[in-house]
């Protein structure tokens, strides 16, 4: 069992790319929840009644800069894998629906439609 990082090209079973996104997303939400609780408690300390509002607020932005900053990362590129049985190639969603196309497609049709017939 490999048990090294993942190196580029491997194949991720998709129960653990599932598990992976499961966790990004129980983070945001303690990252929202979290800080709003500690601000809870420190009002009741204190006996103010605007910490837990602030720590609410801190913790939905923070957590919105990580969601956006974990999406745009994997948004960008297009995830191709080959399954181990038989060697299709799978693509993201947009490729299945025919609505991705492939850089050298672009090209040619560029080229095509510079030329005069």
């Amino acid at each position: 069992m490999n048990k090294g990082p993942m190196k580029k090209g491997q194949h991720v079973h998709p129960v653990g790319a599932a598990m992976e996104w499961v966790a990004r997303i129980v983070a945001a939400g303690l990252m929202m929840v979290l800080p709003g609780l500690g601000g809870n408690w420190v009002d009741r300390q204190v006996g103010t009644h605007f910490v837990a509002l602030a720590g609410f607020a801190l913790g939905i932005a923070s957590s919105l800069v990580y969601l956006l900053a974990i999406t745009r990362g994997t948004a960008s590129t297009t995830q191709t894998t080959t399954h181990p049985t038989n060697g299709l190639e799978k693509k993201g969603a947009l490729a299945n629906k025919g609505l991705l196309k492939e850089p050298h497609q672009d090209k040619q049709n560029q080229e095509h439609s510079g030329k005069r017939h």
